[in-house]
């Protein structure tokens, strides 16, 4: 079976189709209420659980060895040009 989203329109045929309704016209109220259950429980299958926020501590080690990376691969590209050059700036 193809991958098909439930369309409902709220016409009465369409209403008499999904049998929220009888041929008489008075509301089916258990169908109803099983039917909003049931749409109830698609969205929440739809919604995506946020991603859990980042632990500060390991934020703040992440950013500290960021840091300490970068002033590494700075010492490292100043020592090459004054290796290089022979002189500092």
């Amino acid at each position: 079976m193809t991958d098909q989203e439930i369309k409902y329109d709220g016409s009465e045929s369409e209403m008499i189709r999904l049998g929220l309704i009888d041929e008489s016209g008075s509301l089916i109220v258990e169908r109803r209420n099983e039917y909003k259950e049931y749409m109830q429980m698609v969205q929440q299958k739809k919604m995506v659980a946020p991603a859990p926020a980042p632990d500060r501590e390991k934020l703040e080690e992440y950013f500290r060895e960021r840091e300490y990376q970068r002033k590494a691969r700075v010492a490292r590209c100043r020592a090459f040009i004054t290796k290089l050059f022979g002189r500092s700036r």
